[in-house]
């Protein structure tokens, strides 16, 4: 079995995600590679430990290099051991050593110092750009899939893929990267670096909106923030990381015409949280953070400014509100075939509210 296949199987392993048939070609591996079974119990004890979750990778290293350390110690003092306390160290070195590895290549995400001081992207990178209103697919050069949702930029370079797979997202995209242990597929935004070889996850990183997310489907994620390294969460299937976007966020508390999203108040003092993936309903399948790529708008107890701004990346009209009272209101509910006007109405049926379309300049007047 090749390296690239076995940190596959690791990683699935790790996250209980693995079928009968991968479990099976995993331990049938470990009976051939019987030293190897120790490894593995490290790397599960360190992965399924808490402290990893907002932990320093680097210090979770450390920890175990101090156990392997404690090791050797033994293992000079007890001679007629020798034997079994060198495979016991040596399997502790190579875990130490696939930690590191199955975290960098196995679909994880780790700090990578950006190039760019000004978080913006290249001067000679390729744009495509989903205006709002619109949504589409996009498949890169390497055979990723990365759906673009309404009002999102995605540079990458002219070279992409020959040396490395990187690109620079401001919006929201769902990707599905081609699995390539030799590359690394690395997504920049203004917040946070994304690193990883083949999963399954949403970003959602517009530059007006109070959170960033990213929310992880299949795969393994390692999240460091550009401006707190000292803060590095494992994201599991399932999971999602939200960020405050602090230029936003410090400007909504200055105005109290402009209310501030419930998700915010789940953690008012913390600068970013992981919670579960959202589905809009215990008896519906469809998330609140990937619906839209079914061409679902979904929403759940979210005000209506917020609202109006999805409403205008989706329908590609901007929204005036002529009554700030009308901000408060909240709605929940999933669009799909609906147009504006259809819409707006639905949403009459919750809440009392007033609504002028104007064509002309794409406005639609809130009152």
């Amino acid at each position: 079995m090749d390296e690239a296949r076995l940190n596959e199987l690791i990683i699935k392993y790790l996250n209980q995600v693995a079928t009968p048939a991968e479990q099976q070609e995993l331990e049938a591996w470990l009976v051939a590679h019987p030293a190897s079974k120790l490894e593995i119990e490290l790397l599960r004890d360190y992965w399924q430990a808490n402290h990893l979750k907002n932990a320093d990778l680097d210090q979770a290293y450390a920890r175990l290099q101090d156990k392997i350390a404690q090791a050797e110690r033994l293992h000079k003092q007890a001679k007629p051991f020798h034997a079994i306390r060198s495979i016991a160290v040596q399997a502790g070195k190579r875990a130490a050593m696939l930690l590191l590895g199955i975290l960098l290549a196995g679909g994880a995400y780790q700090i990578w110092h950006h190039r760019h001081a000004d978080n913006q992207p290249p001067k000679n990178w390729e744009l495509t750009y989903d205006q709002p209103g619109i949504k589409s697919k996009l498949i890169l050069p390497d055979s990723t899939e990365v759906w673009l949702n309404g009002d999102t930029r995605l540079y990458y370079p002219r070279s992409f893929g020959r040396q490395t797979r990187e690109v620079w997202l401001s919006g929201e995209a769902y990707f599905k990267v081609k699995h390539d242990p030799n590359k690394l597929f690395i997504i920049h935004t203004s917040k946070m670096n994304i690193k990883v070889l083949g999963t399954e996850f949403n970003v959602k990183c517009y530059p007006d909106d109070p959170l960033y997310e990213t929310s992880l489907i299949n795969g393994a994620i390692l999240v460091t923030l550009k401006d707190r390294p000292e803060d590095r969460i494992i994201l599991k299937p399932r999971e999602k990381l939200v960020v405050l976007n602090d230029q936003v966020l410090v400007q909504k508390h200055g105005e109290a015409s402009k209310p501030i999203s419930p998700a915010l108040s789940e953690k008012p003092m913390s600068k970013l949280w992981v919670t579960d993936i959202h589905y809009f309903s215990p008896q519906d399948s469809v998330l609140l953070e990937t619906g839209w790529i079914e061409g679902k708008l979904v929403f759940r107890d979210e005000n209506f400014l917020e609202l109006a701004k999805r409403f205008e990346r989706w329908y590609g009209y901007h929204f005036r509100f002529l009554d700030d009272s009308v901000k408060q209101y909240h709605f929940t509910g999933i669009f799909e075939h609906e147009t504006l006007e259809q819409a707006l109405k639905a949403l009459q049926l919750a809440e009392r509210f007033h609504f002028q379309i104007q064509d002309q300049d794409s406005t639609v007047m809130i009152y």
